[in-house]
């Protein structure tokens, strides 16, 4: 408003200077100025009225998965279907998270080029994952002279979803199997590399074939002959994964990206690692808890999208609450969530989120 006010007032001086000379000095250059001058306000007078109903502002869906923290580029189009042009086109859009409930506006000033498309790439970075809904809330065109000025709805919208980055450490899905390494009893294998996504079930006599990893050498040498490891293979049966998306703060902050983040590198792991399993979640927007047997690798976006949608809720550990009230079997099964405390102890944590290993008794 500040600069149209003083673009007003340096406007109505140059008019003023030009018609003084002329009388002045009676030169019709400074008539011809002033016709010109005049001219221009006229100009935008009828541009204005005719732009602000003949421009279009379109936002293409990403084509690529976008990322959390990685530079990415909106995709905008401008469509002017007239002669005339203008060299301020303020255009503001809304950017919607509709995971965290959060909202912001950006604006851009383009000059506008008469008749024909345009397509522009403007770069985002974004912070935080969710659903996104990007619209077009507000177009302006600005005159030549900068005095006046068209506003116009928009209505051009993209939806779209930001996904977790991947940890800096790849992590080894063996981790979340709930395994310890016992070495005296030999039930349970820890996560060493090389061996397979199993459970030990028992001890036999070595036969030929068998790898070496699998060797238990304190019972050979007490057996003083080689005994190998039995395995159950974990991808027999489908893993419970539940994921509880409690907006808990932590020191102030809202960590349930730790969370998001954690479980995108588990689902690549297991999916990876050939193990299938179902992740349970609590919608919070229908109020029931939902699931998702996921064993490939186009389906980890999807039971992505899919908790993007349920929503975030208060209640720390609502989900495992329900869900051990539906399912009171004491089977065993991994909890990624904010915080928790159980004998089994913490598998992993980066950040604030935490996967756990729970019985479910």
């Amino acid at each position: 408003m500040i600069k149209r006010i003083r673009n007003t007032i340096l406007y109505a001086t140059v008019l003023f200077v030009c018609w003084f000379l002329f009388l002045l000095l009676r030169s019709y250059f400074f008539l011809i100025a002033l016709i010109f001058f005049g001219s221009l306000f006229l100009y935008d007078i009828i541009s204005l009225k005719i732009l602000k109903n003949n421009i279009n502002i379109l936002i293409y869906n990403p084509k690529n998965a976008i990322t959390k923290g990685v530079l990415e580029h909106i995709s905008v189009g401008l469509d002017n279907h007239t002669i005339f042009f203008s060299p301020n086109l303020y255009f503001t859009l809304e950017l919607s998270n509709e995971f965290y409930g959060e909202k912001a506006e950006y604006t851009w000033n383009i000059p506008l080029y008469a008749k024909g498309h345009r397509r522009l790439e403007l770069p985002v970075r974004f912070q935080r994952s969710g659903k996104m809904i990007i619209s077009v809330k507000e177009i302006r065109v600005g005159g030549i002279l900068g005095i006046l000025e068209a506003k116009q709805k928009g209505d051009g919208q993209s939806m779209f979803y930001v996904y977790p980055r991947q940890l800096q450490r790849s992590m080894d899905a063996r981790e979340y199997g709930g395994l310890k390494e016992e070495d005296k009893t030999g039930r349970q294998e820890g996560t060493r590399q090389g061996n397979h996504f199993s459970e030990v079930s028992g001890i036999r006599e070595y036969t030929p074939g068998d790898s070496m990893r699998d060797i238990h050498w304190k019972l050979s040498a007490k057996k003083e002959k080689l005994m190998a490891k039995e395995h159950v293979i974990l991808s027999d049966t489908n893993q419970t994964l539940l994921v509880e998306l409690a907006d808990v703060l932590y020191e102030q902050e809202r960590c349930i990206e730790d969370v998001l983040e954690l479980l995108m590198n588990f689902l690549q792991e297991y999916v990876t690692g050939g193990i299938p399993f179902e992740i349970v979640w609590w919608n919070q927007k229908q109020e029931f808890t939902e699931h998702l047997t996921v064993n490939r690798t186009e389906q980890i976006f999807s039971s992505l999208e899919h908790l993007m949608e349920a929503g975030m809720y208060k209640d720390n550990f609502l989900l495992e609450h329900t869900w051990l009230h539906d399912n009171p079997r004491g089977e065993r099964y991994l909890w990624i969530g904010m915080d928790g405390d159980v004998p089994e102890g913490q598998i992993v944590a980066e950040g604030n989120g935490k996967i756990i290993v729970r019985t479910g008794k």
